[in-house]
């Protein structure tokens, strides 16, 4: 079998999420409601109506787990291109890379590309959808006169991409936010949209207008690479001080109640 490689900086906190994602179940509707989540969205696995779905070296590889004892490659396709995420909206994947959102289907025994968004010259790295809406980050680091890296990378401009996917699973830039922060991982439940900081903190935003994306509130003590969302508006985080849980205290905000380093 193609192996799959990861990288973490904590093993303990990647294998608490691990316990945690294998909880959530087979399926997922994307984030939206409150359905469970498959991975977070720097994921290069995810789970997908009896099969894992892996980005195993630069290909998008199909394995079928209907039968635990008998796991079987039943598809793969070669991305030439620098995939880098994955996440799905329960019935397509979405693939994130450093410079476009791409869509993929199984169907008919066959993994198919759909649709690319438009190339920017900057680049993307997690995507997370709802079936309907599509969030993307993208940080431009920032680098000094000797061509070395600001703060060890951890310094440049962060943006968001808004897409609207449509049901043949095209996608359709709408909206672009530039300054945001030092943007990495994000989440999506609902109309709220959680994307981390690891400088400045988590961002909550408010995502009811998808082409006017407003900011609830931050969580500057939360510094973290990735997040995912455990159902019912309850989140975990991930970063160099450890895992965060985050419930809903009221109807647009959410309470930081755990830490575990």
């Amino acid at each position: 079998m193609t192996p799959v490689y990861f990288s973490a900086s904590k093993w303990l906190s990647y294998l608490f999420l691990f316990y945690l994602i294998s909880a959530c179940g087979d399926e997922s509707s994307g984030g939206s409601g409150d359905s469970l989540g498959v991975s977070a969205s720097k994921a290069q696995l995810i789970k997908l109506n009896g099969a894992v779905y892996s980005l195993a070296s630069n290909k998008l590889v199909r394995i079928d787990i209907s039968s635990a004892d008998q796991p079987a490659i039943t598809d793969e396709i070669e991305l030439n291109f620098n995939a880098e995420t994955l996440t799905t909206d329960g019935e397509a994947l979405f693939i994130g890379s450093p410079r476009e959102v791409r869509s993929y289907q199984y169907k008919d025994g066959r993994l198919d590309f759909v649709d690319t968004s438009v190339r920017q010259i900057r680049g993307k790295d997690p995507v997370v959808t709802d079936g309907n809406f599509a969030y993307s980050t993208v940080v431009t680091r920032e680098w000094s006169a000797y061509g070395q890296s600001v703060n060890n990378g951890m310094a440049g401009s962060g943006d968001l991409y808004v897409y609207e996917i449509d049901a043949e699973k095209n996608i359709t830039e709408l909206a672009f936010y530039p300054s945001i922060g030092y943007v990495k991982g994000l989440a999506l439940w609902g109309k709220t949209l959680l994307i981390c900081d690891p400088v400045d903190g988590l961002i909550q935003m408010d995502v009811t207008d998808s082409q006017l994306v407003e900011k609830v509130q931050q969580f500057n003590f939360v510094r973290c690479e990735d997040v995912l969302h455990l159902g019912n508006g309850h989140f975990a985080t991930v970063g160099e001080e450890g895992i965060y849980q985050l419930v809903p205290y009221s109807e647009s905000n959410l309470a930081v109640i755990s830490l575990a380093n």
